[in-house]
């Protein structure tokens, strides 16, 4: 199958153009794949994937500017104001070690599932009928798959509140939902790399339901949903499972993540379960689940039955180790709005792991709290001291039954996990004259705000400007300290003029002008 490569320099991606955050449907672009794997070259469902992004890139396309107020917002600002700002925390994301290892699976597990795809166009079939945003067409590719075993997907584990759904989102935000190869041309198909399932249901009726429907969203057929309609008309389990694999296999789905698998009760029958199995052998998709390693265990419990999902990614290793919560903790307190900026004590670190169980998710709350009970108490004539005992008062107030329950679930977890547990205390001294924040290392996005924060004041321009020299400087030079990347960041800034803000290059997935021109360039070829 013949078709165009782009050239891409070291650091482009392939959908530069594009938005892929949502589920815009995008023009394939083919990136050369005889270096990485020969097996993968000419496989236009592999070679159209954009690749996975390295540490660095990833901690940088997570980072998110937010304003929390200053000084001067909470003497001025009406209190509703300052206290809704606080709101902004909600998209706050610290990447960690185990985001880029979901990440990497992921595209490694759509190569699987993509390298005995074989597609062949048959221009004497009449095709079959498929429906893309709401307009019917025909799709004459005729796809195979050796059914002898089926490809290897993946588990994101962990305890509830460590992030797992944030981060399966965030990765799939870097990959288009659908994709359309030779579009408005006979040979015209459509791939759809991955789905994503959160169950609602407590059986697998529900999980093919929401197949479907997951479908209709990637197609634009999410206002009058086409194939949803039709497999909720069906009655029977296997009617459901047939006509799931017959949709994903036309539109050459790569994976399907499904999250919330506690919704799936232990009580159902096993050899409805083993219909998952039966599903990953026809159509050669593979199958990720996100949960808890204790519903994983029940749900699956033979060995044959848990492989299939692969690679075991724990999401809660953070939650064990004291030293790399204490790591996110230095990075959420870049947020906080007290007037005089507090350095987080051992005590208050302490008292921040007890009370949120060492997750992401409470902590974040916590931290919220803190914010407005600050701002609401200054704003009334009385400034709190910021301590360890302030913190307990705020996690009991905001989250107590949040608390216990992640505190039932961490025991669990710990008696079932399949992980080692890395406990690591830490020997520093549990005082509050103590921060030791100043010679703990500090990550790439802290670096990039500190550095930030020294110098927008002293240049008009936009803060994102400044941000993005400083961040291009330390991934370049990741060597340099932070008054040389500072130095050289004023060099470069210095002779900026303030950017005049360009609209994003965004190609339609569709036209007749486009289709037409791209019909023309074809047959000239």
């Amino acid at each position: 199958m013949e078709y165009k490569y782009r050239n891409l320099k070291s650091e482009d991606k392939l959908y530069d153009d594009y938005d892929i955050s949502g589920s815009q449907a995008v023009y394939a672009e083919y990136a050369r794949m005889d270096d990485i794997n020969p097996e993968y070259a000419g496989n236009p469902l592999i070679e159209a994937l954009p690749f996975y992004m390295s540490p660095e890139e990833l901690a940088m396309s997570n980072l998110h500017i937010i304003r929390v107020p200053s000084e001067h917002d909470i003497k001025t600002k009406p209190l509703e104001r300052l206290l809704s700002s606080i709101s902004a925390l909600d998209s706050l994301v610290i990447p960690m070690r185990w985001h880029y290892e979901l990440q990497r699976e992921l595209y490694w597990c759509m190569c699987r599932a993509y390298l005995r795809r074989h597609i062949d166009f048959d221009a004497e079939s009449a095709g079959c009928p498929i429906t893309f945003k709401g307009n019917e067409t025909r799709e004459k590719y005729h796809i195979s798959f050796p059914m002898s075993e089926g490809n290897v997907g993946f588990s994101v584990l962990g305890i509830s509140g460590c992030g797992k759904s944030k981060a399966v989102e965030l990765a799939l935000s870097h990959i288009p939902q659908t994709i359309v190869h030779f579009s408005g041309t006979p040979k015209q198909f459509i791939q759809i790399p991955y789905l994503y399932v959160v169950l609602q249901k407590s059986n697998l009726a529900g999980l093919w339901n929401g197949v479907a429907e997951a479908l209709d969203k990637a197609l634009g057929n999410d206002i009058v949903p086409v194939y949803h309609t039709m497999m909720r008309k069906l009655n029977r389990l296997n009617d459901k499972l047939e006509y799931a694999a017959r949709l994903c296999t036309i539109f050459k789905v790569g994976v399907i993540i499904i999250d919330e698998i506690e919704f799936l009760k232990s009580t159902t029958r096993r050899d409805t379960f083993e219909d998952l199995l039966s599903f990953n052998n026809m159509t050669g998709i593979a199958l990720a689940v996100v949960g808890t390693a204790t519903d994983k265990m029940n749900l699956f419990p033979t060995f044959q039955m848990c492989r299939r999902f692969g690679k075991d990614i724990d999401a809660s290793e953070y939650c064990r180790n004291r030293e790399e919560y204490y790591e996110l903790i230095q990075q959420i307190k870049n947020f906080q709005c007290f007037s005089n900026k507090v350095t987080f004590t051992n005590k208050m670190k302490e008292a921040l792991f007890e009370e949120s169980n060492g997750t992401v998710g409470l902590t974040v709350a916590i931290f919220k709290e803190m914010n407005r009970r600050y701002i609401t108490d200054v704003h009334n004539g009385k400034e709190p001291k910021i301590d360890a005992e302030f913190i307990h008062e705020c996690a009991k107030s905001n989250s107590l039954k949040a608390h216990e329950r992640v505190q039932i679930d961490q025991n669990i977890y710990h008696s079932y996990s399949p992980f080692e547990t890395k406990e690591k205390i830490g020997s520093e001294s549990n005082t509050d004259n103590d921060s030791g924040s100043n010679s703990e290392e500090r990550s790439i996005p802290q670096r990039i705000t500190d550095i930030t924060n020294n110098i927008k004041d002293k240049y008009k321009l936009n803060e994102d400007t400044i941000r993005k020299t400083i961040a291009n400087i330390i991934l370049a030079h990741p060597s340099l300290t932070d008054g040389e990347v500072e130095a050289t960041a004023r060099s470069k800034l210095d002779d900026m003029k303030p950017p005049v803000k360009a609209k994003p290059k965004k190609k339609p997935y569709y036209s007749i002008e486009n289709a037409y021109k791209e019909i023309i360039s074809l047959e000239e070829e």
